[in-house]
């Protein structure tokens, strides 16, 4: 229940699990590039030895894990893991040692359509995309199929699909999903996320504004029994905190454009602005390729409200 795996986790808005961040006191830009200092890198893990995250070597001998919000070890994390690593990092040094880590799944639950063909999966509603990176474990995508149970780490995309990083049978038989919410209706206490409805009428709703829920918020949706006609039941909604960082602070990013609202601003993995200016540096690409579905990197600093005031873009292939 939601009741009590809340309790595990925060008392206060758990942070957004989808992005790569740097944050945290005494962050800073290096003279060498890259952040530096006290910071906080999210990605797809990459690599062990220590763990390598965001392309940085992190020394995890002291740092405290968790998985969904609970207690976990070094030993259970896995490639392909979308991992947010708070710690400090060597100035000009892609090395550095973690504090905390935490991963944060954005699906959980039955498949319901395999298409390897397609390299699409259908879950809860979601179309879940995989590409040549994608990490299966420990059935192959060619092997999976309708009613298997999965977890996902990934991305949110622009075009309303799920942009998948690593694909494995879970631990557990929970339920869950996160996305926007879209065409609430309060009277009839349901929303949309993707093709999926929610009906949170005997939800238990955590950290939503005082007025209650609106369109657009970033929630994780817990549910005890699989979505039958597409409508989904939840036992628990709860609304994720977007501001991942304080003003000042040094900031990288990785995702997908997701949104383009002018030429000098865009949107990451749905939830992340970013300010491009005439001192944004580009690296394998250039400004007009900065389109919806455009998988980047972008480092700088926050400014107020979380935005992340560009200094250098990289796109990956």
């Amino acid at each position: 229940m939601m009741i009590a795996k809340s309790a595990k986790r925060h008392s206060t808005l758990r942070r957004l699990p989808l992005l790569a961040v740097a944050v945290g006191c005494g962050s800073n830009l290096s003279m060498g590039g890259g952040i530096a200092g006290t910071s906080s890198v999210s990605g797809p893990i990459s690599g062990f030895g220590s763990i390598i995250v965001g392309g940085v070597e992190f020394d995890t001998g002291s740092a405290t894990v968790t998985i969904e919000g609970n207690p976990a070890d070094v030993a259970d994390l896995r490639l392909g893991m979308v991992a947010l690593v708070r710690g400090t990092i060597e100035p000009r040094r892609a090395a550095g040692v973690a504090e905390t880590v935490r991963v944060d799944h954005l699906a959980r639950g039955p498949l319901a359509l395999v298409d390897p063909g397609a390299a699409r999966l259908s879950l809860l509603g979601q179309e879940i995309v995989a590409d040549a990176s994608t990490v299966f474990e420990p059935v192959p995508f060619a092997e999976l199929a309708p009613g298997d149970r999965v977890a996902v780490s990934g991305f949110l995309g622009g075009d309303g699909r799920i942009r998948a990083t690593r694909i494995a049978a879970p631990e557990d038989g929970e339920i869950e999903l996160t996305g926007l919410v879209a065409d609430l209706d309060p009277a009839a206490l349901t929303f949309r996320i993707g093709g999926l409805v929610v009906q949170f009428a005997g939800a238990v709703v955590e950290g939503a504004p005082s007025g209650g829920l609106v369109d657009e918020l970033l929630v994780e949706v817990e549910a005890e029994v699989p979505p039958a006609n597409d409508v989904l039941t939840a036992v628990g909604v709860e609304v994720f905190d977007s501001s991942l960082a304080e003003e000042g602070d040094g900031l990288d990013v990785e995702g997908f454009v997701t949104r383009v609202p002018s030429p000098d601003e865009l949107v990451l993995n749905e939830t992340q602005p970013v300010r491009l200016t005439a001192e944004t540096r580009f690296e394998g690409g250039d400004r007009a390729d900065l389109v919806v579905g455009a998988r980047v990197d972008v480092e700088g600093v926050a400014g107020e409200g979380g935005l992340l005031i560009a200094r250098e873009v990289e796109f990956l292939r």
